[in-house]
């Protein structure tokens, strides 16, 4: 039987419909266990279930390959294609994408059989067939989050998980916020290397440490950002799910708390050239880099480290239902939300309602699990697909 509140969220996610990013079609070739699939889907959620290994969380990742990154495994180019005898290796995704604009074809794909070896770390990107030369230009007509079961413990692992945990967070705003954390890294690099020198370029160093901290602080600003975006969002969600505390730790983040950029920026470049002799040693520095997300059960601050498994996976899902929203009202839709084994360590109220919530924003949210019954809140508002050895069903 369907709640009361379901029924009145599936009232309200109808209008949201003709306003939403929703995937049509989805072609697979030579991605990981598929040959080729081929599936067909309207705007509302899909629930993917089988036995574990049978290629849900494939499926998922091969959607995520349409967004910006590296997708949701943050796996390397050839460990998605298929295993098969043949010298050459090639996988693709293609997609029909409802969107603000209307449908649009996206598509992404990845060969080993160029003769430069260097060509093989590339994707090739298309938009209504026609190759672009940026992922970029896919991101204009798509947007899309993720939760993994690695996620679980996300507050209670290692600080380099939640920094790209808020980080990707962050580049669902601002697509740019990747490439300067990755120009910061490589700033980082090349001071190292300058330290190491046996003849130290003083102009050099100060010009690399100069475009470290502008991009030290850029990428500071935006995680202020969305944690105070996020801070404000969890509050406005009528749900069984926390209300946690969301906050960035980090040296920069607190300067850019108490005084203007510029300000934070000579700062910055203060300290790394106080730290010179240090960092020559040790081959660290100080920066973005080590800073840590932070988050509390509830407002009265109990640390999400403190919670059990299943309660940081409900804070996790709070976040993510807020950066939806968010990104909703950023971009007139909400965006696709793909959540592997997502019912996984929820009690039946946590259940019902995040699918309340999901149908009430009208996303399309792809979801995976082991168990039908535990997606039986949804009744007749998905559409569920028995994955088994490769081969697709309807249930």
């Amino acid at each position: 039987m369907v709640l009361a509140p379901i029924d009145a969220a599936v009232n309200e996610s109808q209008s949201n419909c003709a306003r939403s990013f929703s995937l049509t079609r989805l072609d697979l070739t030579d991605f990981r266990n598929f040959s080729r699939l081929r599936l067909e889907t309207d705007s509302r959620p899909v629930v993917l279930v089988g036995k574990n290994g049978v290629g849900k969380t494939n499926i998922l990742e091969a959607i995520s390959c349409l967004s910006y990154g590296r997708g949701l495994r943050r796996a390397r180019l050839f460990e998605m294609a298929k295993h098969t005898p043949k010298l050459e290796k090639k996988w693709a995704v293609a997609a029909n994408i409802q969107g603000l604009y209307g449908l649009v074809s996206l598509g992404v794909g990845w060969s080993n059989n160029e003769n430069l070896i260097e060509s093989r770390n590339k994707r090739d990107f298309r938009v209504n067939g026609s190759s672009v030369n940026s992922h970029n230009t896919l991101n204009e007509h798509i947007s899309i989050v993720w939760m993994t079961p690695a996620q679980d413990r996300l507050f209670s692992d290692s600080p380099s998980g939640r920094r790209h945990f808020i980080d990707q967070l962050v580049s669902a705003f601002d697509i740019n916020h990747i490439t300067r954390i990755k120009e910061f890294e490589r700033g980082r690099r090349d001071r190292m290397r300058i330290l190491r020198s046996n003849i130290l370029d003083k102009n050099w160093l100060d010009a690399v440490e100069q475009g470290m901290a502008e991009r030290a602080v850029a990428i500071a600003a935006g995680r202020l950002d969305i944690v105070s975006r996020l801070h404000d969002e969890v509050i406005s969600i009528d749900s069984k799910f926390p209300c946690p505390g969301v906050g960035i730790n980090g040296l920069v983040e607190d300067w850019l708390r108490d005084m203007p950029a510029l300000n934070a920026e000579e700062m910055y470049k203060k300290q790394l050239a106080e730290d010179r002799s240090r960092d020559r040693e040790t081959g660290g520095s100080v920066g973005p880099h080590l800073s840590d997300l932070t988050a509390t059960f509830n407002r009265e601050g109990v640390p999400a480290s403190q919670a059990s498994t299943g309660e940081q996976k409900a804070i996790l899902i709070a976040i993510l239902l807020a950066h939806s929203r968010l990104l909703a009202q950023l971009r007139g839709a909400p965006p696709i939300m793909l959540l592997d084994e997502v019912v996984a360590h929820l009690d039946s109220n946590r259940r019902e309602s995040l699918f309340e919530c999901l149908l009430k924003m009208g996303t399309q949210a792809w979801m995976t699990g082991t168990d039908l019954e535990f997606f039986s809140g949804l009744s007749n508002n998905a559409r569920y697909l028995r994955v088994d050895k490769s081969t697709i069903k309807e249930e």
